[in-house]
């Protein structure tokens, strides 16, 4: 079999528009799109795997499956683990980075709904000076980064 491929990678999901430019909204779905994001699957390597169907969490069978180097390729073996690996490491890290945005983005948008929902007094200004931080050249910014 050629061309099996390891799951790809997660999503970055937006929750917010950005606080330079207001007016791109989240869709109907209360996201938007990542501007930069593509999803990155990888080849699975040559070699024999082990596959199960499950049917509502139940194991029907379970097989071998052996994936072989695709013949139109000129790495050998060797270049193709050396490759996955480095591969799997990328992946690895934009989970990561996939991670970390979308919990910024859950706290930001937890912010939002914070923001409108508190009168406006004290503790209001002090949400409205912390969900500010992070824009670049802000004054809440320069406060920030000179404490």
């Amino acid at each position: 079999m050629v061309g099996s491929r390891y799951d790809p990678t997660r999503d970055i999901k937006l929750l917010t528009s950005p606080l330079h430019v207001p007016e791109f909204k989240v869709g109907p779905d209360g996201t938007r799109k990542f501007p930069t994001s593509a999803p990155l699957s990888i080849l699975a390597p040559p070699g024999t795997y082990s596959v199960a169907l499950l049917v509502n969490g139940q194991e029907l069978g379970k097989q071998s499956l052996t994936v072989r180097k695709d013949p139109n390729t000129a790495g050998s073996e060797a270049d193709i683990q050396a490759q996955t690996k480095v591969m799997t490491a990328i992946r690895d890290s934009m989970n990561t980075a996939a991670d970390l945005i979308n919990q910024a983005e859950s706290v930001r948008a937890q912010l939002a709904r914070l923001k409108g929902v508190l009168p406006d007094d004290a503790a209001a200004k002090a949400i409205n000076q912390t969900s500010t931080i992070s824009r670049p050249g802000s004054p809440a910014s320069s406060r920030a980064c000179s404490t």
